[in-house]
């Protein structure tokens, strides 16, 4: 047998098994480094991402917050520009009273309503109202685009309830002033009115009166005042007109399209920045990207959410002490004349939550209407539109002309849109209307009528919250002292 003897290495034979361990290894290191950066620089990216797209959520859902009142203005107008094909210095009168077709905030269906749009940008505006008569008188008031008072029209107006001719000037007008008319200025370039022709009932007679009234209705430049072109009347009724606020990301088309027409104030350019930052600019196109628009949907649903929140939750004190209904005097109304400007600050989160539930403002709340809402039933449990509930409405309500209750879908704050069949209100005029024999009234809310109260019965409809807005036409005194007190809704077993 032949033997192999095993020679020792020497240090020579070890060296290159080592510089290939040696290679591998910082090989590996490399790598290794090389994977944690990329780690960490595609965490950093992501991060950075993430914050760019909290930031912009965070000032889009701001900006919704102070813009509320004039977007409100917005939908309206361009609602009714292209439902009903209205213009500036058109007016809208209604032949008969609202119905679901027109999506308003919490709209009334007893007394037909009047708008009008303009602009003093260009110059002053003439605005002729008609003096009042046996069968129709005037109320209501003049606002600019953020909603605040211009002038109270009416009886309770400048004009007295004998008609006038109204002069709204430009911000900042230097220009000469002609006498004989009733001057105000606005703090904007945009403007509207709501007025409602005040009659005894909804007859034909009556209805067709108010007609007639709102026709001699003029808007005319002030430059043309020597020989006004015609003014255009349009009969909104029955007109699907789309009036309220869609918090989606159409929020901020309509927002930038708004911000290049209109007035800017002082007081706005905090947030004019803020809205800047996310690509709304003045005399600059607005294209937000996939990205953003997906962000910007994001931030005005949860604005919509929280703007529900505090009108129903934080919006004050309930009227009585022991009763659900609230009023829509919110804290700083009166004191601020609907701007919630305050020498320090101003109260963004009221006035936009005001500005969900209502359109329009009053210079003197009380004088013609007082209005209470009420969302919750006697155990303080939301209105549910698949339950049924009843109202008793005391006799002698206080209220010299009439009182209404009307349904709103918590959503919108606008009329049900697919209620089983086309009821919104019932007035206290309500034809067939069943009385108790105190006097007293029973209204049913519900997915159905309970037998035989079809007349004094309001449809809900399923799956959907609904609040009531009661109103007190001419308002009496015992209202405000409370010696008459509303009841509570009674869900129903």
């Amino acid at each position: 047998m032949t033997s192999v003897r095993l020679m020792p290495r020497t240090e020579k034979d070890n060296t290159r098994p080592r510089m290939v361990r040696a290679l591998l290894a910082t090989l590996f290191l490399i790598f290794a480094i090389g994977a944690v950066n990329s780690e960490a620089a595609t965490a950093s990216k992501t991060d950075n991402t993430k914050l760019d797209q909290r930031i912009m959520h965070s000032r889009a859902f701001e900006t919704v917050i102070w813009s509320v009142p004039l977007m409100n203005y917005t939908a309206m107008r361009n609602g009714y520009k292209k439902g009903a094909g209205v213009d500036y210095n058109d007016v809208v009168y209604h032949s008969r009273v609202q119905t679901w077709e027109l999506e308003i905030p919490t709209g009334n269906n007893t007394t037909p309503y009047l708008i009008a749009y303009w602009t003093v940008k260009d110059g002053p505006v003439v605005i002729e109202i008609p003096g009042g008569t046996k069968d129709v008188s005037l109320f209501g008031v003049m606002m600019d685009s953020w909603q605040r008072p211009v002038a109270e029209v009416g009886a309770a107006g400048a004009d007295g309830g004998r008609g006038g001719k109204y002069l709204l000037l430009p911000p900042n007008y230097q220009g000469d002033i002609p006498l004989g008319y009733l001057v105000t200025r606005q703090k904007t370039y945009e403007g509207y009115f709501l007025l409602r022709p005040v009659i005894a009932d909804n007859s034909e007679s009556n209805l067709k009166k108010a007609e007639q009234f709102a026709k001699q209705i003029k808007i005319y430049p002030l430059a043309k005042a020597e020989n006004p072109p015609e003014t255009k009347h349009v009969d909104g009724y029955r007109k699907r007109v789309h009036a309220i606020v869609d918090y989606d990301a159409s929020y901020f088309d309509n927002l930038h399209e708004i911000l290049q027409q209109e007035y800017i104030e002082e007081k706005d350019l905090a947030f004019l920045g803020l809205a800047e930052s996310i690509g709304i600019r003045r005399g600059f196109p607005f294209k937000p990207d996939d990205t953003a628009r997906k962000v910007f949907d994001s931030a005005a649903k949860e604005a919509h959410q929280y703007l529900i929140k505090l009108f129903f939750d934080e919006r004050g004190p309930m009227f009585y002490d022991d009763r659900q209904w609230f009023t829509l005097n919110f804290p700083g109304t009166v004191e601020t004349e609907w701007g919630y400007t305050y020498p320090t600050f101003v109260d963004l989160d009221t006035r936009a939550a005001l500005y969900y539930g209502i359109f329009s403002s009053v210079e003197r709340l009380g004088a013609g209407t007082f209005y209470f809402v009420g969302a919750r039933d006697t155990t303080g449990a939301w209105l549910d539109g698949g339950e049924d509930y009843k109202l008793t409405v005391p006799a002698d309500a206080p209220a010299k002309q009439f009182w209404s209750a009307v349904v709103h879908d918590v959503e919108t704050a606008a009329w049900f849109t697919d209620l089983p069949i086309n009821k919104e209100g019932i007035a206290s005029f309500t034809e067939g209307l069943e009385k108790n024999q105190d006097g007293s009234v029973d209204i049913y809310f519900g997915p159905k009528a309970p037998k035989g109260k079809e007349t004094n019965w309001l449809p809900t409809v399923p799956g959907k919250k609904f609040f009531l807005i009661f109103r007190f036409y001419r308002p009496e005194p015992s209202l405000f002292n409370k010696s008459w007190k509303l009841n509570d809704v009674e869900k129903l077993k």
